[in-house]
């Protein structure tokens, strides 16, 4: 496992090199990004990435997370907001608890198996949604979010006019644009 994560940051160094040093383009550099588990992972994302997903199940481990993080990309000599940490939650929404409970139990009933999966499995309503992602952007440390719904385009609309809305009123998420670039948006050089 060690050799594909030292590949992997031969090849990282050579595709960033390449790309500052051959093309010029008014967005930049495309953000690097890494979904990431454990040490090894961490540390490619550390040294190489813009943005690295990680998949905590609660707000200690996010945390924790956050800090190992923080560390290693310290160690590799990059500054303090030069990576971005999205937590990954998986998404079963509906109108009330209820609803989404059932909705979970009808995938997992269908699938003849629990709904688990390596990041946070959330059920609930958009309202439940805001409040775990608020608690993991100011407890957890989180700069981002990687919502995974469960059921497309179900729960990718409900995330679009339930939770956004939520978001936007405690002043959480957007509500324009204010720059011209990816890694403008993410707030990186």
């Amino acid at each position: 496992m060690a050799e594909l994560f030292a590949q992997a940051d031969e090849f990282l160094t050579e595709a960033t090199g390449a790309w500052g040093a051959t093309v010029s383009s008014p967005q930049g550099r495309p953000p690097v990004a890494l979904l990431a588990h454990a040490t090894a992972p961490y540390r490619l994302a550390a040294t190489h990435g813009d943005v690295v997903v990680v998949t905590p199940p609660d707000t200690a481990a996010l945390v924790a997370v956050r800090e190992e993080v923080e560390a290693l990309r310290e160690e590799a000599g990059r500054s303090a907001g030069s990576l971005r940490v999205f937590a990954d939650v998986n998404v079963v929404l509906g109108d009330s608890q209820e609803a989404a409970d059932a909705r979970r139990a009808g995938l997992e009933e269908a699938a003849g198996a629990p709904f688990t999966s390596d990041a946070a499995v959330f059920s609930g309503t958009p309202d439940g949604l805001a409040d775990l992602l608020e608690e993991w952007f100011t407890e957890g440390g989180a700069d981002g979010f990687r919502l995974r719904p469960a059921v497309l385009p179900d729960d990718l609309e409900v995330i679009v006019t339930g939770l956004v809305p939520v978001l936007q009123r405690r002043g959480l998420f957007r509500t324009a644009y204010s720059a011209r670039t990816l890694r403008g948006h993410l707030g990186l050089d």
